[in-house]
């Protein structure tokens, strides 16, 4: 397997399942650990498959496949889901500012970190549940959360509530989906239904985002505009 086809693998990894678990059968669980642990721990991860990643390795434990145990599976992926949202409150906690101080870097931009941070204080402690269905936010809240000091026994509890939310509702859809006929036949077309709607929430994300800006703009314009003009009048 060359450095691509691997690559290629890691990252749609929802589609190729059924060939990974069929080569690498029991290690299969330590990736998908890896993989859930990565895009919930690392701050530069987002772009792991998560939800279709938990559709489908739901889809590969039901009984048509039984290649993987439900049980088995849920319990691990709870376990990583926590353990990276925990992994990345204290790298926020003690290396956030300094990682987001650049802005020109590529990987960590302030504008970015703004933007979890206005979604984090938009919803408070529940932005640690709902930021597990949305893929932006699923990396930085808990990252936002350890740099904006929020107390760890809170956000430990809200952490484990969340992933057990999380893991639960996406791979027990794909356990019980998968054993519909036309659902398991079509299953791609779920995993794209999935994608879809992920990219639709970012998307009124930013619409939204952009016609806040756009508002704030027209308060503060006419208030600039006066205080210029009597700069103007009192220099003249």
């Amino acid at each position: 397997m060359d450095g691509q086809s691997f690559v290629e693998i890691v990252l749609h990894l929802d589609k190729h399942l059924g060939n990974v678990i069929a080569q690498y059968q029991g290690w299969t669980y330590l990736l998908l650990f890896s993989l859930i642990f990565c895009e919930t721990g690392l701050v530069v991860m987002p772009f792991l498959p998560g939800d279709t990643l938990l559709l489908a390795a739901g889809l590969f434990a039901n009984p048509e496949h039984g290649q993987l145990n439900i049980w088995l599976l849920c319990s691990l992926l709870i376990s990583a889901s926590i353990l990276g949202d925990n992994t990345n409150f204290w790298i926020g906690r003690y290396f956030g500012r300094r990682l987001f101080r650049n802005e020109e870097s590529r990987f960590f931009k302030p504008a970015t970190l703004v933007k979890a941070r206005e979604f984090y204080t938009a919803h408070g402690d529940k932005a640690i549940i709902i930021g597990k269905f949305l893929a932006f936010a699923r990396t930085l809240v808990p990252f936002v959360a350890g740099m904006d000091a929020m107390p760890y026994h809170r956000f430990l509890r809200m952490s484990v509530v969340s992933a057990f939310v999380w893991v639960l509702s996406c791979t027990l859809a794909g356990y019980f989906l998968g054993q519909i006929p036309i659902v398991r036949e079509n299953f791609e077309l779920v995993i794209l239904g999935v994608l879809s709607l992920t990219v639709l929430v970012i998307v009124l994300e930013v619409v939204r985002s952009k016609r806040e800006e756009a508002a704030q703009r027209a308060r503060s314009g006419p208030g600039e505009g006066d205080t210029l003009g009597a700069q103007d009048t009192s220099q003249g």
